[in-house]
């Protein structure tokens, strides 16, 4: 049927949602309807659905008043369908989908306003609502945009349809294309669920006697297109812990005596994902526009309005509440870098107590004689230990989530969220991110999106002109697994392992001289193992002690890269040359709270004697850092399922014994010099010095006879006599009294 658009013939027939024609057309209309699809009791109590421009499905129903050729719509029916007055619209009956499902099983409403002029916030029972659908319009088609407009104690009121959800059989075929419309008819049993739109004046009541429940959530979210990944199990934590409650109706938590979190603090290290996961949070919550706040912003040079854009922070959340009560929305108040303005009282030294006071208002705001019930403050921070203790207790930050590293899996989902868009436009071939997981170890999520960049710049770097750098046209880039390659060795993670800095110490590689330095190597790596491996082993320490150049370090820093441990500390002295004993005190605590935060840690703390500044006339040391290294080293790791070795380095093995800080350690090995014929020739051997093998076994049976020596100091010499026989040019192998000679240039051995 084609007819010309009209109005109706009274505003009353507007609140019924449905729209008109003169009942010759009624007819002509039904008699094109499939058998089966209506019956008489059905078309006399809700009239024949049909689409309207194939569009929208509306409840036509006749009344004489209407022309002939003209189909009367309310202001809703022609906003929705998008028809001016006179416009054409054709109308064909709705045929329902019995093998896909055609009946509602929940329609989501977002009432919007209130069609005539007052300033008081109304009253939206839900349940009268429901009430008032079960009479007017069951058997009335609803789809996603579709707007009405109903009568509520006098008041017109708009809402329009968000989402509406099927009750599909479970052999239903698919959709034919995802643009099709979702059309369903309500029927008894339906469920209503209502939010409200942006400064609606109304207040929500009964949501769960309409059958949907308090909508915390928005009804279209879906926490897979946040774009967070690897934070599952923290999500289901923050769900369970600060959310559960609120989605139950106030009856229901009233009667069980609890109220509601009101805090939750995110903390972790950089690049993990707080700042993501509290502003994402706030997109998905049926709640008002979340206020995120800089912590140094509160901060202000002015006496009393720091305190003051505290009470600001608040003062929506308090008046809604004490208009509205239970029946509050949802304020959310973020805190970003909250240690800033929320450290411990007392621990500031400025003499003016700002920070102090700051922190009690936050107090007193958030748990205080007057508490909100109505707000949810999310704090973020990477140093938790500064802040406040009372600002952690129930009550206040009570839900307090660790944003960690993310394992291998996390680290896939956060490469593949980044990677989407390269892998639907055929940028990136999606197999070569399965070899890209395992290479990450340790990567936080802004490191993972560094890296992708990084892959993406060697990339388009191709599509260059390499005088003048001007894009080539009609270039189009591919994402290649050498450039990811060439990426991880730009990008470094921070809580990674510096191999470039471990390889330092043994870049000629380790020489094995015999039984003794083995079992030295074989003791260390097989602790490293034990850790990894044992799920009851948690903290191992091991302490390697010998003379000076006997290769301590050297075999640690070998061990660190050969067990492929994803974090690793190297402690040196030369690092921290100019601290103060607080200075340094802090930077082991930092460090070791570092290897806490990762499954795997190995810390190597080189040079104790003089990290401890120990002097042995007196003797002099810092009684600081002693007591620092005696309580870290055997500190059992905080967090469950982590796992750390220390490795301690000393030459002065008996001073550390007396001071009792070789006691701490688990393990303690002796890494000897070199001292028999055999040991000396597997180095010399090793070193590939150009000499003739019984001149070899000569100059090692001299060195077995003096002192021993460390296998730093045998190198030492073995390059010396390699670079003499260079400069001199006349030999060809090096000589018995030319390796000797260097041994007494270098004066490790006087002339007998």
């Amino acid at each position: 049927m084609e007819g010309k658009v009209g109005g109706l013939a009274s505003q009353a027939l507007a609140f019924t949602n449905s729209i008109y024609v003169h009942p010759d057309d009624f007819r002509a209309l039904v008699s094109r309807t499939p058998r089966g699809v209506t019956s008489v009791e059905q078309l006399k109590a809700s009239g024949l659905n049909v689409w309207a421009n194939n569009k929208y499905v509306f409840a036509a129903q006749p009344l004489a008043e209407t022309p002939m050729g003209t189909v009367g719509m309310g202001q809703m029916h022609r906003l929705s369908a998008n028809l001016a007055m006179g416009q054409s619209v054709a109308l064909t009956p709705w045929v329902p989908d019995v093998a896909r499902g055609f009946a509602i099983a929940t329609v989501h409403f977002e009432v919007q306003a209130l069609l005539m002029r007052s300033n008081i916030v109304a009253d939206f029972d839900c349940e009268a609502v429901k009430r008032i659908f079960e009479q007017q319009y069951l058997n009335q088609a609803f789809s996603p945009g579709q707007c009405i407009v109903i009568d509520i104690g006098g008041k017109p009121v708009k809402m329009c349809v968000t989402k509406v959800d099927l009750l599909t059989p479970p052999d239903a075929p698919p959709a034919p294309t995802s643009l099709a419309p979702t059309v369903g008819l309500y029927v008894a049993g339906s469920a209503l669920v209502f939010s409200k739109g942006k400064d609606a004046p109304f207040k929500l009541l009964n949501q769960s006697a309409s059958g949907g429940g308090n909508r915390i959530f928005k009804p279209d979210f879906d926490f897979s297109k946040l774009g967070i990944g690897g934070l599952d199990k923290e999500f289901n934590d923050i769900f369970r812990r600060a959310f559960a409650s609120r989605v139950f109706p106030a009856s229901v938590i009233e009667k069980l005596g609890i109220k509601h979190v009101r805090g939750m603090l995110l903390f972790g290290p950089p690049g993990c994902g707080k700042t993501l996961i509290a502003r994402q949070i706030g997109k998905v919550l049926n709640a008002k526009e979340p206020k995120v706040v800089n912590g140094p912003e509160i901060l202000d040079k002015f006496v009393g309005e720091s305190e003051r854009k505290i009470r600001d922070l608040f003062a929506d959340a308090r008046k809604e509440q004490d208009e509205v009560g239970e029946e509050s929305e949802l304020h959310i108040i973020i805190f970003d870098e909250i240690d800033a303005i929320c450290k411990a009282r007392g621990s500031s030294r400025d003499g003016t107590g700002v920070g102090d006071s700051v922190v009690n208002q936050l107090l007193t705001q958030i748990d205080g004689v007057d508490s909100l019930n109505n707000v949810l403050v999310i704090g973020m921070t990477n140093r938790k230990d500064m802040l406040d203790e009372a600002l952690m207790r129930p009550g206040r930050l009570e839900v307090q989530v660790e944003i960690n590293l993310p394992d291998e899996h996390g680290r896939g989902q956060i490469l593949s969220i980044h990677t989407s868009k390269a892998r639907a436009n055929g940028i990136l071939h999606p197999a070569l991110l399965a070899d890209l997981d395992a290479a990450q170890k340790n990567f936080s999520g802004a490191e993972i999106e560094g890296l992708v960049r990084a892959a993406t710049a060697h990339a388009l770097s191709r599509g260059t002109d390499g005088k003048t750098y001007h894009a080539i046209q009609n270039f189009t880039p591919e994402i290649s697994l050498a450039d990811f390659e060439l990426a991880l060795s730009e990008v470094k993670p921070k809580f990674g392992a510096p191999q470039d800095t471990l390889e330092m110490f043994f870049r000629n590689g380790l020489l094995s001289y015999g039984p003794a330095f083995d079992d030295v190597q074989a003791t260390l790596r097989k602790v490293l193992n034990h850790v990894k491996t044992n799920e009851k082993t948690s903290l191992m320490s091991v302490l390697l002690h010998g003379q000076p150049g006997s290769g301590k370090t050297a075999l640690a820093a070998a061990s660190a890269v050969a067990s492929e441990y994803p974090l690793v500390r190297l402690v040196k002295v030369a690092d921290l040359i100019g601290r103060q004993e607080l200075a340094k005190s802090s930077y082991l605590y930092t460090l070791f709270e570092e290897a806490y935060r990762s499954p795997l840690s190995l810390i190597i703390i080189d040079d104790m004697e003089r990290l401890m500044e120990y002097v042995a006339s007196g003797p002099r040391f810092s009684n600081s850092m002693l007591q620092t290294l005696l309580v870290m080293i055997k500190n059992p790791v905080p967090v469950p399922g982590r796992k750390l070795v220390v490795v301690g380095i000393t030459s002065a093995y008996d001073e550390m014994a007396s001071l009792g800080l070789a006691s701490v350690f688990d393990v303690s090995v002796l890494v000897p010099q070199l001292e028999a014929p055999d040991q000396f020739d597997a180095v010399l051997a090793g070193a590939g010095l150009p000499m003739s093998a019984s001149t070899r076994s000569q100059i090692a049976l001299y060195l077995s006879q003096t002192t021993p020596m460390g296998v730093k100091k045998l190198l030492a010499i073995t390059e010396m006599a390699r670079q003499d026989m260079l400069d001199d040019g006349a030999e060809t192998e090096i000589t018995y009294d030319r390796f000797i000679d260097c041994v007494y240039q270098l004066r490790l051995h006087s002339r007998q």
